[in-house]
């Protein structure tokens, strides 16, 4: 029978210690994404290029108009409900 197979005595160490990390909580998640939304920064996430369509500058003036267009919480609170609906399994 196929499955799993006991570990080589080198690597048992690796699995000695366990974290779990859970998602954070509404609140939480809802701070996180007005947090980056609302950023400037331009390495609040992790992007990798694919091609240039845009030069840096372009993309830091662009964030700084959408950092200033009117956003109303209860569209973020939509997004992170949905976000977090789509985590539950019934």
């Amino acid at each position: 029978q196929e499955g799993t197979y006991p570990l080589p005595e080198a690597e048992l160490d690796r699995f000695m210690l366990k974290v779990r990390m859970d998602y954070p909580d509404a609140d939480q998640e809802l701070a996180m994404v007005r947090q980056v939304s609302r950023s400037t920064r331009a390495d609040m996430l992790d992007v990798q290029p694919l091609r240039t369509v845009l030069q840096a500058k372009d993309v830091l003036a662009l964030q700084r108009i959408a950092s200033d267009l009117p956003l109303d919480d209860q569209v973020l609170d939509y997004a992170v409900r949905l976000a977090r609906t789509t985590r539950s399994w019934p």
